[in-house]
C-alpha cells in the first residue's frame, strides 16, 4: 500500500498537483532519465528529458505468487533522448526503475516514489513505414534474482 504525504494528498484533492511518470535506466554508458512532461527536470541529481505524449507506462503489476512480474514502457516518436537508452546495445539486464512524480501547479516536483524496480529484459524497436517508430521496453522485477 502506498502512503502519500498529507500535503501531496491535499494538493491532489484540490487539483493543484498532477502526476507524471518517470523512467530511470542505469546503463553501462551512463544513467538516463525520461519523464512524461514537456520540459526537462532534475531529480536526485539526474536530468529527466521530456517525453510528453511519447511515453506510455503500463499499469504496475502485482501478484502473490512467486513469478517475476513484468511491465512495459512504450517510447514513441523516438527522440535522441529515448534512443540513447538502446543505442549502445548494453541495455539487457541493466537496472531500471519506474517512478511516479507529484508536481505542483508551479511545475516543481514535490514528491517522488518508486512504483517498479527491476531490470531491462527486452527493448525491441519498431520502424514500420508510415507508422510511428517505437521502442517497447520490458522490465522484469527484482524477484527474478531469486
Amino acid at each position: 500500500m502506498i502512503t502519500l504525504p498529507t500535503n501531496v494528498l491535499a494538493g491532489l484533492e484540490d487539483g493543484r498537483f498532477s502526476v507524471r511518470d518517470m523512467l530511470r535506466a542505469e546503463l553501462a554508458s551512463g544513467t538516463y532519465g525520461l519523464w512524461t512532461d514537456v520540459y526537462p527536470v532534475t531529480h536526485a541529481g539526474l536530468e529527466y528529458k521530456p517525453m510528453a505524449g511519447n511515453m506510455e507506462i503500463d499499469p504496475v503489476p502485482g501478484g502473490s505468487d512467486l513469478r517475476a512480474d513484468q511491465m512495459r514502457v512504450t517510447l514513441a516518436g523516438l527522440s535522441t533522448d529515448s534512443l540513447a537508452i538502446v543505442a549502445d546495445g548494453e541495455w539487457h539486464q541493466r537496472p531500471a526503475q519506474v517512478l511516479r512524480a507529484y508536481v505542483d501547479d508551479a511545475g516543481l516536483i514535490v514528491h517522488v516514489e518508486t512504483v517498479f524496480a527491476g531490470f531491462i529484459d527486452q527493448a525491441p524497436r519498431s520502424d514500420a513505414a508510415g507508422d510511428v517508430s517505437t521502442i517497447v521496453v520490458t522490465l522484469e522485477d527484482t524477484s527474478r534474482e531469486l
